[in-house]
């Protein structure tokens, strides 16, 4: 059973130095090298996340691995399974998605796209079944054609995967990529440093 954790980072408090000795210094050093404050936040969130969920804040996180890490906008979302997972989020924001569908996608996706919203729910897919794999985007836009299904989508080369687009917030596009099941339960995290 795969299982989502969401957190959102406005919900941090505004002094993150008390977040800082629960970190690895892995992650604090990464967290020197971010240019603003918002993705300082969504690295600091990414490592409470992993650390809540598998007791510490580095894992390798390639193809096959069961844990999946994404972050958009103010959320950072973790998919925990028992084997290869895959997942994306992407808050919806103005773009000029009709040129970006003709760049990226297979002529059968682009005929699903009439909206922003389908661009990111096509995006996130492709995305999360690209992490999945732990094959970089450029290899599954063209390569792996995409279907709607009911709830997400498919992908005829993998007919043994989910995607599972999930309407969890309003304003973001969130898939889940996986073989296990997914409940549709969602567990939301804030933390609370006194």
């Amino acid at each position: 059973m795969s299982t989502l954790y969401l957190t959102d980072i406005r919900n941090l408090p505004e002094d993150l130095s008390s977040l800082l000795p629960l970190l690895s210094s892995g992650r604090r050093r990464r967290l020197g090298l971010l240019a603003d404050e918002k993705s300082r936040r969504r690295c600091i969130a990414a490592g409470l996340l992993l650390r809540r969920v598998q007791g510490r804040d580095e894992v390798v996180l390639q193809g096959g691995s069961p844990f999946s890490l994404a972050h958009s906008g103010d959320r950072v979302v973790l998919a925990v399974a028992q084997g290869p997972v895959g997942v994306d989020i992407e808050q919806h924001r103005p773009l000029r998605f009709l040129a970006l569908t003709t760049r990226f996608f297979a002529p059968s996706e682009r005929a699903l796209v009439n909206s922003p919203a389908d661009f990111f729910g096509l995006w996130t897919a492709k995305e999360a079944l690209a992490k999945m794999l732990g094959v970089g985007m450029a290899r599954t836009m063209r390569r792996y054609t995409l279907e709607r299904s009911e709830g997400g989508f498919t992908c005829p080369a993998f007919p043994d995967l989910t995607l599972l687009t999930l309407p969890l917030l309003p304003g973001y596009s969130l898939t889940l990529c996986g073989k296990e099941p997914y409940d549709g339960q969602i567990e939301r995290v804030d933390f609370v440093v006194a």
